[in-house]
């Protein structure tokens, strides 16, 4: 038996501009011998187990999931999960994601590979998951705004769990030229560091100490990583967090560039342009859309 509690989410004509959105979300009690689920859908699911072990196939591998665990599966593609044999339940919770970003993600992240992960902080993801269904079962209007935060907050958890996991098996994750168990935490250090701080003027020489590598060695492997150098990737990630800021008609524009990195307007609006095909202005006119 499979008991599920789930909740959908319709976005509203504003939420477009949002880079994440949780499609769905739910609580489920699975019981042993019931059937697992398998069913495609365009879409990440993240899966914090609570109570008890699942048991997740994918690629022909069976992996089990204990309590504390995040499970990340890319539905597009062929798994199955239900209660571990031996276990009297598996409690998890899950949301249905998609955005922009998260194929690539999904790969950096080596999750095809290896879905499950321990999580170091179970109780916070929890709490992020039960806002994002709480948003969700009371129809909070403009929900797709802190559902989209939520996401984003529970991949920079995950990523960082990820990329821990990886250092501790490989060493010190940053050996070399920083391939093999050394690519992949090196990028998302510096991922993360550039992400949590759009508004600062990074230089390559401070991204590269942030993942421990040298600036030539972080350009060889963050290219390789994402098919972009670290500043034009951070380029990117500026611009699509002036999006969503730019749908609040009460901040100035000059506000909105500051906010991500840009003091001058000016150079924001170019760069602005150049990757959307619209300028800011024009962007915020036309609602997002």
């Amino acid at each position: 038996m499979i008991a599920t509690d789930i909740w959908f989410h319709t976005p509203g004509p504003a939420e477009a501009a949002f880079p994440y959105h949780i499609v769905a979300a739910g609580r489920t009690l699975a019981l042993p011998g019931a059937p697992p689920v398998a069913r495609r859908y365009d879409q990440h699911v993240l899966i914090l187990t609570r109570e008890g072990t699942g048991r997740i196939r994918v690629g022909g591998r069976a992996r089990r999931a204990g309590a504390g665990t995040l499970t990340w599966l890319d539905t597009a593609l062929a798994y199955a999960h239900g209660c571990a044999p031996g276990a009297a339940a598996w409690r998890y919770d899950w949301i249905g994601v998609r955005g922009f970003g998260l194929d690539r993600l999904f790969a950096q992240a080596g999750a095809g590979a290896e879905p499950v992960v321990t999580a170091r902080d179970p109780d916070a993801m929890a709490a992020l998951m039960g806002e994002a269904m709480a948003r969700m079962r009371g129809r909070v209007p403009l929900q797709g705004a802190g559902n989209c935060a939520a996401v984003a907050a529970i991949l920079a958890r995950a990523l960082a769990d990820r990329w821990t996991a990886v250092d501790g098996m490989a060493g010190d994750g940053t050996a070399g030229d920083g391939t093999a168990g050394g690519r992949m935490p090196a990028v998302g250090r510096a991922q993360l560091a550039l992400r949590a701080g759009l508004a600062r003027r990074w230089r390559v020489e401070e991204i590269a100490r942030v993942a421990g590598l040298s600036a030539s060695q972080l350009h060889r492997v963050f290219r390789a990583a994402t098919g972009l150098s670290p500043m034009a990737w951070l380029r990117v990630e500026r611009i699509n967090a002036a999006k969503p800021l730019l749908m609040n008609p009460a901040l100035p524009l000059a506000a909105v560039a500051e906010a991500v990195g840009y003091p001058d307007p000016f150079h924001f609006s170019r760069d602005f342009k150049a990757l959307s095909g619209r300028s800011p202005r024009a962007f915020r006119q036309a609602g997002g859309a």
